[in-house]
């Protein structure tokens, strides 16, 4: 099985990118997620909770030996959505569902003279490959990217 990503400019960079449908407790709607394989946890971004008016007072403490952090160390303030299901279709169009939890950043996006900035991205991280048997093609000067499970 074979589950194409999308290669363009994202955040900055070239990118190979998966949306999916998610589908939790009061939450639903399309996610467009960098696949990130530096990422040990699937992560929902600020910009994506905010604007699928995720419930995050609702959402438990993550239960983690040591807090997660991003890049240089930086603390996020994460909680955790369980029970949540990722949709997403693979190369002969079949709709294929994962249920796991995923992390949600809950910082408040930040304002820069008055206007929202972009916030963190959502990230499909190493447990989504993990959790699914899969691994990660990328070749960026093609734009060619792919999941691909044995």
């Amino acid at each position: 099985m074979k589950i194409p990503l999308a290669v363009e400019e994202f955040y900055g960079g070239i990118r190979a990118l998966k949306s999916c449908m998610i589908h939790a407790r009061h939450v639903g709607g399309f996610i467009k997620f960098i696949i990130d394989t530096g990422s040990p946890h699937t992560i929902i971004g600020t910009a994506d909770a905010s604007r699928l008016k995720i419930p995050i007072t609702s959402l438990a403490q993550p239960d983690l030996e040591k807090p997660i952090a991003g890049l240089n160390n930086t603390k996020l303030n994460l909680k955790i959505m369980k029970d949540t299901k990722l949709s997403f279709a693979d190369d002969s169009g079949k709709m294929n569902v994962v249920e796991f939890p995923v992390y949600v950043n809950c910082d408040v996006i930040p304002d820069i003279r008055g206007q929202k900035t972009q916030g963190v991205p959502s990230v499909l991280g190493v447990d989504f490959l993990l959790k699914n048997s899969l691994k990660l093609i990328f070749d960026p000067n093609k734009k060619i990217a792919f999941l691909e499970k044995d």
